[in-house]
């Protein structure tokens, strides 16, 4: 299948991302050094559809990135630069989009 280059409009909205990358960027990384960058947000409750499967929807955030390795899959564990581990959940990956989005859960000590 042929990749098709970014329209114009494509291309300034990646070069906004970018921008809001720099500023207000994470890192997630894996075991060992694989990390990628990205952006996290909280996840709407309005949004999550299995919301009875999580524990406390304040725990879940959306991740989105230009590019996701394909190493990053559900159930997986990631780690923050702060050291916070979340787990994903979830990956929409979608052509028409210029992003990738992870919903992932904050993993914590307590249920």
């Amino acid at each position: 299948m042929p990749t098709l280059a970014p329209t114009l409009a494509q291309q300034d909205l990646i070069l906004a991302f970018q921008d809001q990358l720099s500023l207000y960027g994470h890192a997630l990384t894996s075991t060992g050094t694989n990390s990628f960058q990205c952006l996290m947000t909280p996840a709407s409750p309005a949004e999550l559809v299995f919301d009875e499967l999580l524990k406390d929807l304040r725990e879940v955030s959306v991740v989105t990135a230009l590019s996701v390795p394909n190493w990053v899959v559900a159930q997986m564990q990631l780690t923050d630069e702060t050291g916070q581990q979340w787990t994903t959940l979830k990956r929409i990956d979608n052509p028409s989009g210029i992003a990738v989005e992870i919903w992932v859960q904050k993993v914590t000590d307590k249920d």
